[in-house]
């Protein structure tokens, strides 16, 4: 079992290479024979009195380590072709905004994640996941607040697509405890893991990454001038008529992209509110009516936000 469990970890780590050299057959490959290597792995865990406790925590703490967790998180890193100015409509059930896959190789990386899930076990799992939001949480707060950095420019998109891999991590790691079944006694871990995430999730910087222009522009320090001296110079270079120009303002009120701000790091941080926010869907799934304690932190931020 170690040995295969070894084997799956060299695999792990060469996937980012043929993700980035556009190889995907041969990605959706490897990715298969991860899944196909942890099935049986689990199979033969399954055979024994002992449940395979310590094969499931040597893997976790191997695949916890930044190498394996950051090769896992560039495969499902955001794609950045949304080269137009505005802000597109942001879709939580796309399997298309990967940069290195296609629909169908997505997919298949999706359940590779769900099979990894299964060998780890409910413990194990919420360990997992809970890991994977504090490493975004974390450095989130230190672009913030530490190093003072935007959340809505173009080198923040940077950070979006590399900390969107690790969301993805963490939710398919929960769904697939949620498609395998819990037992009553599981629910307990479920419950602590969401007493640690949700605090987290609703608290700021997290919670406040805007995700459109009218929630990026209080962000940026000048940003009103910045919008009115680029409107200008565009009219001006291009003789724009006076009916032009109002049209021009008229749209950057409708979140197209200006100078400062881009478009394609207000669409990241939406896909990653997304993903998060399907980590509580999946939680709510899986406690069911015990999910009822947690309703309180949650109403309160939705409120704040939508007020």
């Amino acid at each position: 079992r170690h040995y295969m469990m070894s084997c799956v970890l060299e695999i792990i780590q060469g996937l980012p290479s043929i993700a980035r050299s556009r190889r995907e057959s041969d990605l959706k490959v490897k990715m298969r024979l991860i899944s196909g290597y942890v099935s049986v792995i689990c199979r033969m865990i399954s055979s024994k009195k002992d449940k395979g406790t310590i094969s499931r925590d040597f893997f976790l703490r191997k695949i916890m380590n930044n190498p394996y967790k950051r090769c896992l998180a560039d495969v499902f890193c955001l794609e950045d072709n949304n080269d137009n100015n505005y802000v597109v409509p942001v879709e939580s059930s796309s399997n298309q905004q990967f940069k290195y896959m296609q629909e169908d190789a997505a997919i298949v990386a999706r359940s590779m994640i769900n099979t990894i899930s299964q060998l780890l076990g409910p413990k194990n799992c919420a360990i997992f996941a809970d890991g994977c939001i504090a490493d975004i949480f974390d450095s989130l707060l230190d672009r913030t607040q530490n190093r003072n950095l935007s959340v809505c420019d173009k080198t923040h998109f940077i950070w979006t697509q590399h900390n969107y891999g690790i969301a993805v991590i963490a939710l398919e790691l929960i769904k697939g405890q949620e498609e395998i079944g819990l037992k009553k006694r599981h629910l307990k871990i479920f419950k602590s893991f969401g007493k640690s995430i949700l605090p987290i999730l609703f608290s700021n910087p997290l919670w406040q990454l805007p995700s459109s222009f009218q929630w990026a522009q209080p962000m940026e320090k000048n940003s009103t001038k910045i919008i009115q001296g680029s409107v200008f110079q565009y009219s001006q270079h291009n003789l724009l008529p006076t009916s032009t120009m109002k049209g021009i303002i008229r749209d950057i009120k409708q979140n197209v992209f200006v100078p400062g701000i881009s478009a394609m790091a207000l669409h990241g941080n939406g896909l990653l509110q997304i993903s998060l926010m399907q980590i509580i869907e999946t939680l709510s799934t899986i406690l069911g009516t015990n999910f009822a304690e947690y309703i309180p932190t949650i109403i309160y931020p939705l409120l704040q936000k939508n007020k």
